[in-house]
């Protein structure tokens, strides 16, 4: 066999090996280039959308994360954060992706760019049953001398300072520490603003002293961050997205959480 045969049978053989490689990937399972891990940041403490069960993060986001990271073909990282560090972080390059029950705000647009929405969510407000004749609707709370836990720079907070004039703004970091203020053993604020699915969750985990009001007091849209120059991972997830869409994966996720 001469040099040349040779050296061509070895180009076909190495030019076979790569086709094989880049098929293994599967369609639409390209990494973005360079990377190697999708980190995901994420607050775990919204119930039911990404919270801590046990030793376990869970939820509606850490379904998505798996289920995202799955059709990129890249290992997944869940990156702990505290919410106010969210975006920073991610524009920061520490995180790719923010899966985090966020919902899309003009305020936020300004920093991150966002993924097509997933799901509509509202304020909802959680009161003690005691209280229900007297703060059970919208306008009474609105307009109420009351004390109105919420979490800082969250639409509810927003909602709050804008919306409720003569209300005093008691400001939280976590969720559950509001709900335990808000109970009747310490009674230290009357109501308690946030997402209509951690709302109800806590609503039903602690159905005999608390209350949800069921009428939202806004609309918003929830979507997943991203850096406004990520372009490749923003139409990749997007692509994702809408294929879930339309085979109903999505769907069948969200009402696995959120009934």
């Amino acid at each position: 066999m001469t040099l040349n045969c040779r050296l061509i049978r070895r180009m076909g053989t190495l030019l076979s090996t790569l086709l094989f490689a880049i098929s293994c990937t599967g369609p639409g399972r390209t990494p973005k280039s360079g990377a190697n891990t999708l980190r995901v940041g994420i607050t775990p403490d919204y119930p039911p959308l990404v919270f801590i069960q046990g030793e376990q993060t869970v939820g509606l986001e850490v379904d998505f994360a798996h289920l995202l990271a799955g059709e990129l073909g890249l290992p997944l990282q869940l990156v702990p954060l505290e919410w106010n560090a969210l975006i920073p972080s991610l524009l920061e390059g520490k995180i790719d992706l923010i899966m985090s029950g966020m919902s899309i705000t003009q305020g936020r647009k300004v920093r991150i760019a966002f993924s097509e929405p997933y799901a509509e969510v509202g304020q909802m407000a959680l009161i003690r049953q005691a209280d229900k004749a007297a703060l059970g609707s919208i306008d009474q709370l609105t307009t109420a001398q009351v004390r109105i836990g919420v979490i800082r720079e969250t639409t509810g907070d927003v909602f709050v300072q804008r919306y409720c004039p003569n209300a005093k703004r008691v400001v939280y970091s976590q969720p559950k520490d509001a709900v335990w203020d808000l109970g009747p053993q310490r009674k230290r604020i009357d109501a308690f603003l946030y997402d209509d699915p951690a709302i109800r969750w806590f609503a039903s985990a602690n159905e005999a002293d608390l209350l949800a009001i069921e009428a939202p007091f806004t609309r918003e849209h929830l979507a997943w961050g991203l850096r406004r120059n990520d372009e490749q991972l923003l139409n990749e997830v997007n692509r994702c997205l809408k294929t879930w869409k339309k085979d109903g994966q999505a769907d069948r996720l969200i009402h696995r959480w959120i009934p």
